[in-house]
């Protein structure tokens, strides 16, 4: 004789109130990583940034090793965009002469500024519409900069609460590293 096993019917899947429950569980667990996700992400740009400043100005000192004659990078922050040249130099800050702009970044060029009025920024490197110039002579020195350490600063767009990033050239003979600025106004 044949038996025929009969499967009882049973209720699978989830009612209307688990999954509301569900769903505000996920609300709460997004509201409260949101704002820390996008803090990271702001900061991982910032340092991105930096980052780039850093070789596009040790950029313009190789190359001006490199061909004997001065090189200098430009930075300029136009149209909501931080945006950086390279290209050889005449005896002037020429960035405005410039026509090899590219953002500094690939992805997020939008979210990151350059900080205006900052000492060692504004009146010594420039201006954010013309361009901040670090220029370096056939030798690989800094020209047109003065002895004084020199920053250019990065900030979150439409923040002006730090901690800020900074590319800084400490010296005449144009060595040049990475800081932040958590309080006061120079790199560290």
């Amino acid at each position: 004789m044949i038996q025929t096993n009969r499967h009882n019917p049973t209720n699978q899947g989830f009612t209307l109130v688990e999954l509301i429950v569900v769903v505000a569980i996920l609300g709460v667990v997004a509201a409260i990583a949101a704002p820390s996700w996008i803090t990271l992400l702001t900061r991982q740009r910032l340092y991105d940034a930096r980052g780039n400043a850093l070789d596009k100005v040790r950029e313009a000192q190789s190359q001006a090793i490199r061909t004997a004659r001065p090189w200098e990078v430009c930075f300029r922050d136009v149209g909501n965009i931080v945006s950086v040249s390279v290209q050889p130099s005449d005896r002037s800050n020429n960035c405005a002469n410039h026509t090899s702009w590219q953002p500094l970044l690939d992805a997020g060029a939008n979210t990151v500024a350059i900080k205006t009025g900052t000492p060692g920024t504004t009146g010594a490197l420039g201006n954010p519409t013309t361009g901040y110039s670090f220029r370096f002579s056939g030798i690989g020195d800094r020209i047109g900069m003065g002895a004084a350490a020199q920053q250019l600063v990065f900030i979150p767009r439409g923040q002006n609460n730090g901690p800020f990033y900074c590319v800084i050239s400490e010296t005449i003979v144009g060595s040049m590293r990475e800081g932040t600025i958590r309080s006061g106004t120079m790199c560290r």
